[in-house]
Order: structure tokens, then sequence, then C-alpha cells
């Protein structure tokens, strides 16, 4: 079958379709089609195949001709003309080429614009609220539809960083959300969102556990999926360790307990564990999902560091070439995204014996690469956020082309979320807090 008018002189291939996804009736009919083919003419085919074989079988109204589909060779996706990718691939042609046809992913919508006063460095996602941290002292709690709710002050210098307490992107009616805010102030602070008011519609924020230990600016902190301690990074290079258990008092300012009152129900706690490695500033950190006594940091001074916390030390640690920004640990896989200065995404899997640790380089933005986020239900997906003021949704099998571009942001964008699945945001130096709809 002919999918292009011009294609008269051109070399031809034999080709032949097929899916994985149970949702997808493909016929595997081999078919001959032009060398220039790109994945538009492909769709173009497979929706005239698709629309035939509905007409033979009597069939109306069927969604799979219509269907948006993207096309895989060996496992990565088609983005050139497909005479381009064989050529760089070394693909033989004398046989039938194997197509690989999976349902386009959909492009996220816009959603919400949330102004702030000041600039964003943090924001979390859930079923219910929008978290934001600004550079105003103050973390904010919105609704998804851009309603603010409720603030959290008490840091006396800008709010860094900001994390969910225990696996709770999804809370049950009577769940309290917990959260823990990082600053510029060395300290951090652990907060529950409450329900007050007639009906309990009204949201405060109460302050209840103030950490101190680090020297400089707290930049990075993670919490364990049963929220019992807490991980924080800073300026000051090291790696520090909390319980944040309300039962816990091993770890609080003997003082700490008689300045305890009604209108001031916090404690003050000190670490329980410091680790050092690093040389530099710890800028991101996150917990394992395949050991809950594994903690991963990066680092400006080039380094991943795999910790222990069991044995209070390092368990293995990879090196980059420049200063990393952010990573983010895939909640199925366990590979390890990371965002440097030098505008690119590299994919790592940290259990690599043979060759290089670095797996893959995702190459589009033309700024540094500030945060990375993966997907919490598809272990290909992923989301980059860059001075280059545009938010990048990835496919891992297509590294040197992004899905889609998100954009909007009048400056450079410092975070991204992605923990709710059907919900990305960003943030950055326009002070604004962006949303997109993604669908499942």
């Amino acid at each position: 079958m002919d999918v292009e008018e011009n294609a008269v002189n051109a070399a031809y291939l034999q080709v032949e379709f097929f899916s994985n996804q149970k949702s997808v009736a493909i016929p595997t009919t081999p078919f001959a089609i032009p060398d220039s083919a790109s994945h538009e003419s492909l769709n173009a085919l497979l929706s005239a195949v698709l629309e035939q074989e509905e007409k033979e079988d009597g069939k109306e109204n069927s969604e799979t001709k219509s269907t948006p589909f993207d096309f895989l060779i060996d496992g990565t996706l088609l983005r050139v003309p497909l005479r381009e990718y064989i050529d760089q691939r070394g693909i033989g042609t004398e046989s039938v080429i194997r197509i690989e046809c999976v349902i386009r992913e959909p492009a996220p919508s816009p959603d919400q614009d949330i102004a702030h006063d000041d600039w964003i460095s943090s924001v979390r996602t859930t079923d219910r609220y929008i978290i934001s941290g600004c550079y105003d002292n103050s973390a904010y709690v919105w609704s998804r539809s851009g309603q603010l709710l409720a603030s959290a002050s008490g840091h006396t210098g800008s709010v860094k960083c900001l994390a969910l307490v225990g696996n709770n992107t999804l809370l049950s009616d009577k769940q309290d959300m917990r959260f823990v805010t990082g600053s510029q102030d060395q300290t951090l602070m652990l907060w529950k969102i409450e329900s007050e008011g007639k009906g309990k519609k009204k949201l405060k924020v109460v302050n209840t556990q103030l950490f101190r230990g680090h020297e400089r600016s707290v930049e990075c902190v993670a919490t364990n999926s049963d929220g019992t301690l807490m991980v924080s990074g800073s300026f000051d290079s090291f790696l520090k360790v909390w319980n944040i258990q309300e039962s816990d008092e091993s770890t609080v300012v003997a003082n700490a307990k008689k300045r305890k009152t009604d209108d001031d129900q916090s404690v003050t706690k000190t670490p329980m564990v410091t680790l050092s490695g690093h040389r530099d500033a710890v800028v991101g950190v996150c917990w394992s999902p395949t050991s809950a006594k594994e903690v991963i940091t990066a680092s400006w001074d080039h380094s991943i560091i795999v910790w222990d916390l069991e044995l209070a030390g390092q368990q293995s640690s990879l090196v980059g070439t420049k200063s990393f920004t952010s990573v983010s640990v895939s909640p199925i896989s366990g590979n390890l995204l990371t965002g440097s200065v030098d505008q690119h995404v590299r994919l790592w899997d940290p259990r690599s014996k043979e060759g290089s640790m670095v797996k893959q380089t995702f190459t589009s933005h033309t700024g540094w690469v500030s945060c990375v986020n993966w997907s919490p239900t598809k272990d290909h997906l992923f989301v980059s956020a860059s001075f280059d003021k545009v938010l990048k949704l990835w496919d891992t099998r297509s590294p040197k082309t992004p899905l889609y571009d998100m954009t909007g942001h009048s400056d450079r964008i410092l975070t991204c979320d992605w923990r709710a699945p059907e919900l990305i945001a960003s943030g950055g130096v326009d002070g604004t807090v962006k949303t997109f709809k993604k669908d499942l």
C-alpha cells in the first residue's frame, strides 16, 4: 500500500506491524512502504488498514481506527523518516522490518496558573491539594482548582524544599496530611493540615516539629514510605537523618518539652545521624523504593551516593562530569534520573556492575535542568524542568526528542512534580505554579 503520493520513485521496504497492547488489534500482513515514511504517514497507513478491515467485518464507530499511534523499532520510538532511522541503526533491509504499534501518549493540557508573591522553590501535588514552597519564607496549600486554602508561616528564610510525609498522595476523608519544609534558615519544619470551623470545611496548618542541626541552607528533603523517618541535604554537604514520629522523645531537645503550650504544639528535635561523604552542597535526595534502608543523594560535587542507613555509611557511588541539580528514583524500576548544569537529563542504573552506569542521555533543553520527576505509574515516562523556561514530557524510548513541551513560564523553572498521576505541576522565578492535566 502506498502512503505517500510523491513516493513513485522511492525505495520500498517490507514492514510488518504488531502490538503488545491487548486493547489494540493490528493486522500482521506485511506491507511495502516508501523508505521516506515518517510516523505520521505510518499512522495514515494504519488508519486506512483498520478502516478497511472494519468495512469488511461490518463494524462501525470503532475507536481504534482514529487512535493515534507511535511506532517502535527494536524498542526505540521512531522520530525520523524510516530510511534515516535504518541508516543510523544499521538495520538490514533484506528481511521484513517489524514495527511495534503503541497508543500515543496524550498531550498534557494546561490547567491552572497560581500566582505567588515571590519565587517558587518547590511544589507537590496530591489527589486533594497542591502545596508550594516560596521564597517569601512560607508554604501554601491550594485546592486543585487554584484556591488558597491555608498557609504555613514560621521560617525566617526562604523555603527551599518540601516533601509530603509518607506515602500519602491519596488520602481518606479522615486522614490529616503532613508535609515538611526545609529553609534557608537552616531548619526544617513538620506541618499538619487540619480541618476546622463549621462542618470542618476550613483548613489550618499547624507546625508540630522543628528540626535543627544543619549549618547552612537546607536544599532537599524526603521521608520514608511509612512516615517515620526523614532525610535532608544542605549546603553544609551533610545528609542528616531525623525521627519524625510524634511519639519519639529520644531526639527532642530537653528544654523544648517545657515550651510546649496550647498555642505552640511544636517540639524541637536534633538529628539521629549525620552522614558525611559529599564535598559540596547536597541538592537532591530520595528514598529507594526497593529498600527501606537505602537513600540516594545528588550533589554539586558531581557525585551520587547510595547510603545504607543501617550501616550509617556509603553503599556505592556514581560519578558524573558536572554538578547535579536534581535526582529522582523510579518507583517501578528503581532507575535514577538526574538533572545537571550541562543541559542534559541522564538515566542511571545504580545496580549495574558492567559498562557505563549512564544508560541514556536525553538532550533537548537549552539551559540548566533544574528538576526531574518520574511518572508514578509508567516506568518509561518522566518530566524535566529547566532554566530555559520549558517543562518537557519524555519517553525513555526517545532520548533525542521529548514527547511534548509544556510552555507558559516567563522565567526560569526551579521545580516540577508528578506525584499525582493525572496532574503535572511546575514553578519558578516568575512566581507562578502552573499545572497541567494528564489523561491516564
